[in-house]
C-alpha cells in the first residue's frame, strides 16, 4: 500500500510538471496568435494577462474579449472554408450532370441523323438569334425516320434528354438542336394527324390549310397527302355525268307511239271540256232568257188583274142599284 501511494505521487508530479510546461507553452502562444488573428486591436495582450490554476485558466477581461474575438474571426474563416469546399462539390456534380446530359444529346443527334441549318447551333443559336423553323433544311424528320411510330419514339427520347437539361439549366448548341428537333417532330405529327383527319370531309377550306401546312413542313406526298390531294381535286372538280346510253329502236318507236297517244288523248280530253263547258254556257244562257220572259209576262199580267177588279166593283155596284 504505501509502495501504492508512493507511485501516485510520483505520477501525480510528473502529470503537474506536463501542465505546467504546456500552460507556459499557452502562455507564451497566446498573445501572439491573438496578434495575428487581431493585429492592433491585440497588441496589448501578453501573458501577464493569463494565470493557470491546477484545473482552471484564469484571464483579465481584456484578454477574454480579445480571445472571443479571435474565436470569432477563426470561426468565420473556418465556415467559408467549408462553404467553398461544399459549392465547389456541387459545382462539379452539376457540371458532370450537365456533360452526361450533353454528351447524350449529342450521340442521339448524331444517331438519329438529324438535321440543322449549321449557323443555328453554336453561338447563334446560343444567344437567340435564330430560333425559327427555316433553321430546318433537307428532308422531313417523318420521311427521315420512315413512319410516325419511329417520329414518336424518338420525339419522347428527346423530350426526356431536353426536360433534363432544364432540370440541370444546362444551355448550348445542342440541347437547343435537341429542342428544334422536338418542335420540328411534334409540328409534323399535328399536321400528319390533321390530314388523316380530313379524308373524308368536304370542307375545302380546311384541306387547302391542312395541305399548305403539310407543304411547309416538307412532308412526304405519297399516303395520306396524296389521297387528300385528289379529294380536293375531287372536290373542286366535280366528274361530269356519263352520258346516257343509247335505247334500242324499238324501244324508241314504242316510246314514240305512247307520247302520240298520250298528247292525241290530252286534246280529245280538251276538247271534250270544251264542248261541256259551250254546253253549260248555253244552257245557263237558256235559263237566262227564261226567267227574262217570265219576269216580263208577270210585269204584263198585274195591270190586267187591276183593271179587271175594278170593273168587278161597278157591276157589283150597278147590280145593287137595280135591286134597290
Amino acid at each position: 500500500a504505501a509502495e501504492a501511494a508512493a507511485a501516485r505521487e510520483a505520477a501525480r508530479q510528473v502529470g503537474d510538471e506536463a501542465i505546467s510546461t504546456e500552460a507556459k507553452h499557452l502562455l507564451t502562444a497566446m498573445p501572439e496568435a491573438l496578434k495575428k488573428a487581431m493585429g492592433d486591436a491585440a497588441a496589448s495582450i501578453n501573458s501577464a494577462h493569463f494565470a493557470f490554476g491546477k484545473s482552471k485558466i484564469f484571464m483579465k477581461t481584456e484578454a477574454f474579449r480579445a480571445l472571443e474575438e479571435g474565436r470569432r474571426i477563426v470561426l468565420h474563416d473556418v465556415v467559408l472554408h467549408i462553404q467553398r469546399v461544399h459549392r465547389g462539390r456541387l459545382a462539379r456534380r452539376g457540371v458532370e450532370g450537365k456533360r452526361k446530359v450533353w454528351l447524350e444529346i449529342k450521340a442521339l443527334l448524331a444517331h438519329k441523323k438529324l438535321v440543322v441549318a449549321a449557323g443555328a447551333v453554336g453561338n447563334g443559336l446560343a444567344a437567340g438569334r435564330s430560333r425559327t423553323l427555316s433553321a430546318w433544311f433537307g428532308e422531313s424528320a417523318l420521311e427521315h425516320l420512315g413512319s410516325k411510330e419511329a417520329v414518336r419514339e424518338t420525339l419522347a427520347e428527346f423530350r426526356e434528354l431536353v426536360d433534363r437539361a432544364g432540370e440541370l439549366e444546362c444551355q448550348n448548341g445542342d440541347v437547343l438542336a435537341a429542342q428544334r428537333a422536338c418542335r420540328r417532330m411534334q409540328l409534323e405529327l399535328e399536321a400528319m394527324e390533321a390530314v388523316e383527319g380530313l379524308l373524308e370531309s368536304e370542307d375545302v377550306l380546311s384541306i387547302e390549310k391542312a395541305l399548305a401546312r403539310a407543304t411547309s413542313l416538307n412532308l412526304p406526298r405519297a399516303g395520306p397527302l396524296e389521297e387528300l390531294e385528289a379529294l380536293l381535286r375531287r372536290l373542286l372538280n366535280p366528274p361530269e355525268p356519263d352520258p346516257p346510253e343509247p335505247e334500242p329502236p324499238e324501244e324508241v318507236e314504242k316510246e314514240e307511239e305512247e307520247e302520240e297517244l298520250a298528247k292525241k288523248e290530252s286534246k280529245n280530253g280538251e276538247e271534250e271540256g270544251k264542248e261541256e263547258e259551250e254546253d253549260e254556257e248555253k244552257a245557263a244562257a237558256q235559263q237566262t232568257e227564261e226567267a227574262t220572259v217570265e219576269e216580263e209576262r208577270a210585269e204584263e199580267a198585274a195591270p190586267r188583274e187591276e183593271v179587271g177588279a175594278a170593273g168587278g166593283k161597278e157591276e157589283e155596284e150597278e147590280e145593287e142599284a137595280t135591286v134597290e
